[in-house]
This record gives structure tokens, C-alpha cells and sequence, in this order.
């Protein structure tokens, strides 16, 4: 009973988190003209969310064990409630970007605490019904958010989409008190890695800050060139540090095959798809003349078929594993891809409707499957370890797929001169987007093929 309690209260807390990420897409006018500055600085200032998050992550494998889950999971929704409302009294940019940074320490412990208290205290035949049920909120908030931000601007103003989740963190914050294991870790002594912190926080800020600053604009190159250069100097360090210290996080499991395997390649498939649904409303409206409306609309169906997922891949991978559902998944995808970069008519808006249902079913097999993968044979305090680096990864991967899609735009059209120069650049994505996937297939033959059909079946029961 506790288990789904505590399942309940991390799944409205990962919804929250994306619901923050997704609300502000359709207003970023509004914003703009509120705080007298320009989209492209919103745009900017709504990465100091990612970059925050980013940073913060490696803190919860030297925190989570030292203080518990309960008092890391009570202080991460006080900083992203704080955040949320600097957010919503700003009235300057300066504010607005701090407001974004709190958010993004309370998110960049909230979930990743609470997922690491849930496959602690839940038998590993379970973990891949909770790591399923985990986005549920996350997927809703993705297909209600911009619509959201919009109506709730239109009827007040932007503020207020800032102020819509704080009566559920409030909640939150007197369950977690009641349900929450009070420690469910000993407490340890090791001392901070203070080198550890500051080499991967600097290779997270000057790296997702470069590729933001590298797709706004490929005329200036020297900037953004050298942070992401830096970035790459820091990375080097930190591995080099990290692989001495093994205090803020060890890398071990890298040694493990199923969980470098599974965390290179659902990183690949997550820069794939994720890049193409960012960019596939561009594509439709250029090249079949899809109205903003229906291009954003039927858009929402791949959200719809990531939820059926959810309930189905479980069973499918108690019948063939989670290698083959993955391979079925990846397959799966390039074909929708290919679908829909070689169509020699236009796409009607059933068509493109039943191709994102497939792909977000796809997505859901393929991205539960290698997180199932990724916390394979770990247990105990490896847990916690495994969940930093995962949630790393994660964060990454979604960061550089945005900046591979605007860079591809950037590109070709800077050299291709010609109306069609939009619907060329996303051509070329796709074709990325399938190599991509094509290499996480390749990665992933180096598993075992029958890991999960044992364990899977187990859950059913």
C-alpha cells in the first residue's frame, strides 16, 4: 500500500516538473513583451532550467544517502515551489532567470530521489511496471501544457502558469511527510567531492549553454565554439577525476555491459525522437500546408500512443525480453520515419495521426526497456549510483536533440536559398534521426537477448 503511495506521489511530482517545462512553449510573446526583452533571450533564459538541472543532478548520489530520501525529496519541492513563484512575481529578466535556476535544482533532485526510493524498496520484478508508470503525469502535462499556458494567459496573464502547480506541491510536500520512510539509507561519511561537483558542473553549464548559443546562431561561431570545446576539456577531467575518487559518482557500472549498452542507446533513440517531434509540426506546415492548429493538433497523438505503451510493453516484454522489444520498437520507428520522409503524396491528417501513435508506442517500449536494462542486477546503494547517471544521461540527450534540429535548420538555411530550405532541413534530420537509431540497434546487440522475459513475467503475477 505504502509502495503505491509513494508511486503516486513521484509520478504527480515528475508531471509537475514537465508541466514547468512545457507551459511557457506557446506564450514566449507574452513573456517577452512583459519582461521588455526579446524571444530568443526567453528562449535562452528558459535553458537555465536544464542547465540548473543539470548541474544539481550529480549531488543527490552524495546527498540521498547522507540525509535520506524523505528530507532530499521535501527539500527539492520547497526549491522548485520557491522557484516557481520568483518565476511568477518577476518583473525583470534577471528575475525571471533566477526563478528558472531554483526550478531546476528542486527538479534536479525531486524525481531522480524519488525514483531512487522506489526501486530501492520494490522487488526488481516490479521495476519495470514502476519505471512505466513513472511518465504517466509527465506525458499528460506534455500534451496539456502549451494549451494550458496559452488559456490561462488569455484569461489572466503569463504569472499565473507559474502558480497552477503550487497547491500540488504544498500536497506533496505533507504526503511525502506521512508516507515518506523517515531514512531509508544509513547515514555515510564520505566527504564531498568538491572537484567531482565543479568539473561536471562546468562541463554541463559551458556545454548545454555553447549548443543553445550554437543553434540560435551559426554566424558567430567563436563563442559558442569554444564553450562547447571547454565543455568537452571538463568532461575529460571529470572522467579522469571521478575514475580516482569514486566519491560523487562511481563509474563502475560502466564496466557492465547490459548498462553501458542500454544507457548509450536509449541516449541515441532519445536525440532521435525526441529531435523529430520537436520538428515534425515545421514539416508538416511547410511541405503539406498544414495550418499551426492541426499541425500542433495532431501532434498530440503521439503522447496518447507513449500512454498505450505504457500498459502494453510490459507484456510484450514478458514474452520475447527486453532486447527484442527494443529491436521490435527501433525497427518500428525507422519505418514510420521513412514513411513519412518518402511519402510521394501529401499525408492526410489520419494518416500522420496513425504514424505518431506507433511512434510514441515505440517510444514508450524503447524507453522503458532500457531503463529496465540500464538498473539491471544493480541493488541496494548501486541503485542510487545508477539513478545519477541515468538521470545525467537523460538530461543530455534531451538537451542536444533540440540543438541538432535547430543546427540542421541553421544550416541549411544559411546555404540553401530557396523556399524549400525548411522542409530540406528536416529531411536531413530524419536521416540523422534513422542513423541514430540505427547505431542504438548496433550498441544494443552487445546484451544478452533474453534479459527480461523471466523477470517481466513476474509481474504479471
Amino acid at each position: 500500500m505504502r509502495l503505491n503511495i509513494i508511486l503516486g506521489i513521484v509520478i504527480v511530482a515528475f508531471g509537475l516538473e514537465l508541466l514547468d517545462t512545457t507551459i511557457a512553449w506557446a506564450v514566449i510573446p507574452d513573456i517577452s513583451s512583459s519582461l521588455n526583452t526579446s524571444n530568443a533571450l526567453i528562449y535562452l533564459a528558459l535553458s537555465a532550467y536544464l542547465i540548473s538541472n543539470a548541474i544539481f543532478i550529480p549531488l543527490g548520489s552524495w546527498l540521498i544517502p547522507k540525509f535520506g530520501s524523505k528530507k532530499i525529496f521535501s527539500c527539492a519541492i520547497l526549491f522548485f515551489t520557491v522557484g516557481s513563484l520568483t518565476i511568477a512575481t518577476s518583473q525583470s529578466i534577471h528575475i525571471f532567470i533566477l526563478g528558472q535556476a531554483i526550478e531546476g535544482l528542486g527538479g534536479a533532485l525531486m524525481v531522480p530521489t524519488g525514483r531512487n526510493l522506489l526501486l530501492k524498496v520494490s522487488h526488481q520484478s516490479q521495476h519495470p511496471k514502476i519505471l512505466n508508470m513513472l511518465p504517466l503525469c509527465g506525458n499528460l502535462a506534455g500534451m496539456i501544457g502549451p494549451t494550458l499556458g496559452a488559456f490561462i494567459t488569455e484569461a489572466l496573464s503569463w504569472h499565473f502558469i507559474y502558480l497552477v502547480n503550487i497547491p500540488f506541491l504544498i500536497f506533496l510536500f505533507i504526503l511525502t511527510q506521512i508516507h515518506f520512510p523517515k531514512k531509508n539509507t544509513p547515514s555515510l561519511k564520505k566527504p564531498f567531492d568538491f572537484y567531482g561537483f565543479f568539473f561536471l558542473a562546468t562541463a554541463s553549464f559551458t556545454g548545454i549553454l555553447g549548443a543553445n548559443l550554437l543553434s540560435e546562431n551559426i554566424s558567430n561561431l567563436f563563442l559558442p565554439s569554444s564553450m562547447i570545446i571547454f565543455a568537452v576539456f571538463f568532461v575529460f577531467l571529470a572522467i579522469k577525476h571521478l575514475k580516482k575518487s569514486q566519491l560523487l559518482i562511481q563509474t563502475y557500472p560502466f564496466s557492465v555491459d547490459t548498462f553501458k549498452s542500454s544507457i548509450i542507446s536509449g541516449s541515441l533513440f532519445r536525440m532521435a525522437l525526441g529531435g523529430l517531434t520537436m520538428s515534425l509540426p515545421v514539416f508538416l506546415h511547410y511541405k503539406y500546408s498544414y495550418t499551426y492548429i492541426e499541425a500542433g493538433s495532431v501532434m498530440i497523438f503521439q503522447p496518447i500512443g507513449l500512454l498505450c505503451g505504457r500498459f502494453l510493453s510490459t507484456k510484450l516484454y514478458a514474452k520475447v525480453g527486453y532486447m527484442k522489444s527494443i529491436l521490435i520498437g527501433c525497427i518500428l520507428s525507422i519505418a514510420c520515419i521513412l514513411t513519412i520522409l518518402l511519402a510521394s503524396k501529401a499525408i492526410s491528417f489520419f494518416e500522420i495521426a496513425i504514424i505518431l501513435l506507433i511512434i510514441g508506442f515505440c517510444q514508450s517500449i524503447v524507453f522503458t526497456g532500457c531503463n529496465c536494462l540500464t538498473f539491471y542486477g544493480f541493488k541496494g546503494e548501486e541503485i542510487n549510483n545508477v539513478n545519477v547517471l541515468m538521470a545525467l544521461f537523460q538530461k543530455y540527450s534531451f538537451a542536444f536533440s533540440g540543438t541538432i534540429v535547430a543546427l540542421t535548420m541553421t544550416i541549411t538555411n544559411a546555404f540553401v536559398n530557396s523556399n524549400h530550405s525548411h522542409t530540406l532541413s528536416i529531411e536531413i534530420f530524419m536521416l540523422i534521426s534513422i542513423s541514430l537509431i540505427l547505431i542504438s540497434i548496433l550498441k544494443m546487440f552487445q546484451t544478452e537477448t533474453n534479459i527480461g522475459v523471466v523477470s517481466s513475467k513476474s509481474t504479471k503475477n
